[in-house]
């Protein structure tokens, strides 16, 4: 893994950035890690163009493609690498941009795809597994059933993304005044509270703080007393082998995937936030689409049709 004095992410962000190298390194036949200052991206740099390509999903590609450029930047390769990887983003952004603007779902979508109230069914499920007594929880894996429960509890109330992989979690009075910017905090009291410091579009909106619903708040004060006691380092989601860390977000992608895996549906955070928006929007066909060109003809933006020109119509 590239040393942090090369780069201005931060260690966690470097780990995630790592899981996707070795998946890339896998698929074409190298070890997991090697110090060669990228070197490898050189000498296997056909295959590994065929390797975004092959990806399963368009966004995939272009993920793999965003940090296989950070990787170039990092350990300073020819422009020419950048560069092209540059051009595949940019195609693969225009074709994602097309894909969204049908609002229609892909066959893998629709394959995985499970509505709000078949989601509550899930979490129903997880909740009846649950020890009844919240001091019979004192293994690792009965504290895993319990947070893949909060997952998704958690997740129908605010769909975030991976977001909760490193939260602490806080009796409210206890909670520190000065907070680490890479890390979310829950707040548990008579209204309980996350916040969000570290997510994907902070740069954009800032520092989040959110109000958990009124079943995740009865719930965290039934069970802080086991994120206490189970979790020293106050993590929500401690690591199995080291308490002193959180679990990645790649694991935490595996844990969601696992409470739907007997369903034979492979469900991560990113499906649930397109079933809670869907079950919210009346979505035709290609309604983003018509939008876009119909806010052209009229000259301003789809936010301000939706804003300033759409009413709901009165009922008859």
């Amino acid at each position: 893994m590239p040393k942090q004095n090369k780069t201005e992410l931060s260690e966690k962000t470097l780990v995630t950035y790592q899981a996707v190298i070795n998946g890339i390194r896998r698929e074409i036949g190298l070890p997991k890690d090697e110090e060669d200052d990228g070197r490898w991206i050189v000498s296997n740099w056909a295959k590994i163009l065929k390797v975004i390509k092959g990806s399963s999903s368009k966004h995939t590609a272009k993920n793999r493609a965003s940090i296989l450029k950070s990787w170039c930047d990092m350990f300073d390769l020819p422009e020419k690498y950048g560069q092209q990887l540059d051009i595949i983003m940019t195609e693969l952004a225009n074709e994602v941009y097309d894909d969204y603007s049908k609002n229609t779902m892909n066959e893998k979508q629709k394959e995985n795809w499970l509505t709000v109230e078949e989601l509550r069914g899930v979490l129903e499920k997880l909740r009846g597994k649950l020890p009844s007594s919240v001091t019979a929880i004192d293994t690792y894996g009965e504290y895993k059933q319990l947070l893949q429960y909060f997952m998704l509890l958690i997740h129908l109330d605010s769909p975030l993304r991976n977001d909760l992989a490193c939260a602490k979690i806080y009796k409210a009075a206890d909670l520190p005044d000065k907070q680490d910017p890479e890390i979310n905090y829950i707040s548990v009291g008579k209204t309980c509270k996350l916040y969000l410091n570290d997510y994907k579009t902070r740069s954009d909106y800032g520092v989040k703080v959110i109000d958990l619903g009124s079943d995740v708040s009865r719930d965290l004060n039934k069970y802080i007393e086991v994120f206490e006691r189970m979790s020293p380092n106050r993590w929500f989601m401690m690591d199995r082998h080291d308490s002193n860390k959180c679990i990645s977000r790649t694991t935490y992608t595996k844990w969601f995937n696992d409470i739907f895996s007997d369903m034979g549906k492979k469900v991560s955070s990113t499906q649930i936030r397109r079933a809670v928006v869907s079950d919210l929007y009346d979505v035709d066909e290609n309604e983003s689409k018509k939008k876009a060109e119909l806010a052209n003809k009229m000259g301003h933006s789809v936010a301000i049709a939706s804003l300033v020109y759409a009413k709901a119509e009165p009922k008859k």
